[in-house]
């Protein structure tokens, strides 16, 4: 990002700035917006002079929950801050041919006076005038590119919701990017979307029995958690839930090449924030608590099956290929494999024989073929083997897989 002389036609406020920088950072942040909201502000993006950089502007969007901060370099005024439509300014620097140049120019443009009715005196008619103002305020933002110039209507700074500070001291530390995106690439799927049991909704950040830090997400039929080897794991912290929002949009942020190599977490009761280069993101925390879940995990199944995901899932989808969604398979382990069976009463069934690793007595054990399916995705994205930790037909299964650190827990059907 290279900052440019700034040049101003007049003293308005005003940034020169790279067109393909501000793009980069409207499309970061723009997951924090509300394209259709009932408090127009939300819809909106500031951006103001950094207070924290030299020669940067602050890009930062908000729905009340979550704020996503960026800053670009830029040279600006210090007095240069405004909120417009973010989706209406993204359009137009998405649209503006990429032939033009990319010296991109903001500038603020003075609102029009407000006006006063001063009575007449003596009998005199009484006349309008203008309001002195003591301060510079504008209402329109002009964006000019090459020969492309636009204005955008613009909303009062003053009117844009600021972040309440974290309620308390936070507990900081450093993970690697990798292990972070990791970690909620593992559980996400795991979240509830019940409104019900809003505790659900969202993944635990915690440090676990071992003292580890880990994210654990379930839904009361599937329990999903990854263990962090972070660079700087804390030794205290306070277990909180990271809202499900916040954990897709983290998750669409740090993907593939977005993926930092660190990331400042800062974690309280009340709030999380996540730094990395230019980006902020802090989110108000889901308020409940969060379920025992290490009551749930078991830890003396002896009844063991080593599968090949690939060969499990690809039997699950074919028994299961004529009935519903909401399909139920049947897995009838004995010694050396394993018969998968599913029944819809009004077409017919199928079955199928794979192998596997299994020498304790015969189970049967019946599962809802969509969470078979998921689980094994989460377990063995490389396609290494999966490990099922059996007990009884309607006890709950761990599952672990190929994974370091990574562990779930399946609840059976009733049979």
């Amino acid at each position: 990002m290279n900052a440019m002389t700034l040049v101003h036609s007049v003293q308005n406020p005003s940034a020169t700035l790279d067109r393909d920088d501000l793009r980069a950072a409207l499309d970061i942040v723009i997951g924090a917006t509300e394209r259709r909201s009932t408090v127009p502000i939300l819809g909106n993006v500031r951006l103001s002079c950094s207070t924290d950089f030299e020669r940067c502007i602050t890009v930062t969007a908000t729905d009340l929950d979550m704020e996503i901060s960026v800053n670009v370099r830029a040279a600006t005024s210090e007095e240069f801050t405004t909120t417009v439509p973010a989706h209406s300014l993204r359009q137009v620097l998405r649209k503006i041919p990429e032939t033009e140049r990319n010296r991109l120019v903001l500038e603020l443009l003075p609102a029009q006076p407000e006006k006063r009715w001063l009575e007449g005196e003596d009998g005199r008619e009484g006349h309008w005038e203008d309001v002195r103002r003591n301060s510079f305020a504008s209402d329109r933002l002009e964006v000019r590119l090459g020969r492309a110039t636009f204005e955008l209507k613009s909303l009062p700074v003053d009117d844009f919701p600021e972040m309440a500070p974290f309620a308390e001291d936070p507990c900081e530390f450093i993970v690697a990017g990798s292990a972070l995106w990791n970690a909620l690439d593992a559980v996400k799927g795991g979240m509830s979307t019940e409104e019900t049991r809003h505790y659900l909704n969202g993944a635990y950040l915690h440090l676990d029995a071992s003292g580890t830090l880990a994210l654990t997400a379930t839904d009361g039929h599937k329990l999903l958690r990854q263990q962090i080897s972070g660079l700087d794991s804390p030794e205290e912290m306070p277990g909180v839930i990271i809202p499900a929002a916040a954990v897709n949009l983290l998750h669409g942020l740090m993907r593939g090449k977005g993926c930092p190599r660190e990331v400042d977490v800062f974690v309280a009761a009340d709030k999380v924030a996540f730094n990395w280069g230019p980006v902020s993101v802090i989110t108000k925390t889901v308020d409940g608590t969060f379920p025992d879940y290490g009551r749930v995990i078991p830890v003396n199944n002896q009844k063991i099956a080593v599968v090949r995901p690939s060969w499990l899932s690809g039997a699950v989808a074919a028994v299961t290929a004529m009935a519903d969604d909401r399909a139920a398979v049947v897995c009838d382990f004995s010694v050396g494999k394993v018969k998968l069976s599913a029944i819809d009463q009004s077409i017919g069934n199928g079955a199928m024989e794979i192998e596997c690793s299994y020498s304790a007595e015969p189970l049967t054990i019946k599962f809802d073929a969509h969470l078979v399916a998921e689980m094994l995705a989460k377990a063995a994205p490389d396609k290494g083997d999966v490990t099922l930790h059996m007990a009884e037909p309607s006890s709950p299964i761990l599952v672990t897989g190929s994974i370091e650190g990574w562990s779930g827990v399946l609840m059976p059907m009733r049979i």
